[in-house]
């Protein structure tokens, strides 16, 4: 629940960057760079929306009528959410949970918004859904952020 502004300098305090929407794409689809959501529950790229082991609980196919329980949670706290890139790590929740600010070198006036939140439905969670941005003032309780850097830890 913060704007760009606050997120990057928060990145920014800790030597680290907003992460590039490209850099950010790629982490989401993968070592692959197939895939389409980047959650599973066996560490591998689904083919489809796995609404039985859905990022964050999301599940479009609640019962019609009946409130919707997902929510934001703690990023990791979901062992199912994440790219498996092997030795190198785990980059958790890049699918639902939170949207995330990212920046765009190629238009540096719009901040970028990926991976979709909780509560919104499979196309918007998909790595390459990018009609998402988000004015100066826009800051909402589903919107987080990620610090990036090109030095390996």
């Amino acid at each position: 629940d913060l704007t760009f502004a606050q997120a990057k300098t928060a990145c920014e305090t800790a030597g680290l960057s907003i992460c590039n929407v490209n850099d950010w794409r790629s982490a989401c689809k993968g070592p692959s760079d197939n895939c389409t959501w980047s959650y599973t529950s066996s560490g591998s790229c689904p083919g489809s929306y796995p609404t039985s082991n859905a990022c964050n609980g999301h599940d479009v196919n609640a019962t019609p009528g009946s409130p919707d329980t997902d929510t934001l949670k703690p990023t990791g706290s979901l062992t199912n959410c994440y790219t498996d890139f092997g030795s190198a790590g785990r980059v958790f929740d890049l699918s639902g949970n939170a949207k995330e600010w990212t920046s765009d070198t190629m238009s540096p006036t719009q901040n970028p918004l990926r991976g979709g939140s909780y509560n919104n439905t499979p196309m918007g969670l998909q790595c390459d859904f990018d009609f998402s941005v988000g004015g100066p003032d826009l800051h909402l309780p589903n919107v987080g952020f990620r610090c990036c850097t090109s030095v390996a830890p």
